[in-house]
């Protein structure tokens, strides 16, 4: 997802002659995205460019972090797709949920089952056949249901 322009606010030059640029680019939900940058042996636009690329790669890390740890999270809201899409999520959330245990495993299943993905992206998120993609489509369902099981109980 875009940043929408980008402007550099200052070019200075400090006493010992290095470069200074500040930079300043609002993006597409209305986030601005401000850095100083060092210049060396670049042009403005050279550094804009790679400023904005940085803002963009550090926007969608931030996003798929935020979606996951959501993901692990009881009372978690719905993902955002701002700067990541869903499939760079579903790949998120198939890592955590090969490493993970426990209710942090069942509530990733939970999740997954819940997402809506395809049978074509479930097969290819998870490395399985056409053959082998209704048992791990059960599996996720066992798992997913144990997950609910467990937020339906109540103390006595």
């Amino acid at each position: 997802m875009p940043i929408i322009t980008s402007e550099i606010t200052s070019d200075s030059t400090d006493l010992s002659g290095r470069r200074y640029i500040n930079v300043r680019a609002p993006d597409h939900v209305g986030a601005m995205f401000r850095a100083t940058c060092l210049v060396r042996n670049q042009t403005p636009a050279e550094v804009l460019a790679e400023m904005v690329t940085r803002f963009e790669a550090d926007a969608k890390q931030a996003e798929l972090d935020a979606n996951l740890a959501n993901a692990q999270n009881d009372e978690a809201p719905s993902p955002t797709f701002n700067w990541c899409t869903r499939l760079e999520f579903g790949a998120v959330l198939r890592e955590a949920y090969r490493d993970a245990r426990g209710k942090v495993a069942a509530r990733l299943a939970w999740y997954v089952a819940q997402f809506g993905l395809t049978d074509a992206q479930l097969r290819n998120l998870f490395g399985v056949t056409a053959a082998q993609l209704p048992a791990l489509k059960t599996r996720i369902a066992a798992l997913a249901a144990k997950y609910m099981d467990l937020q339906d109980e109540v103390g006595e």
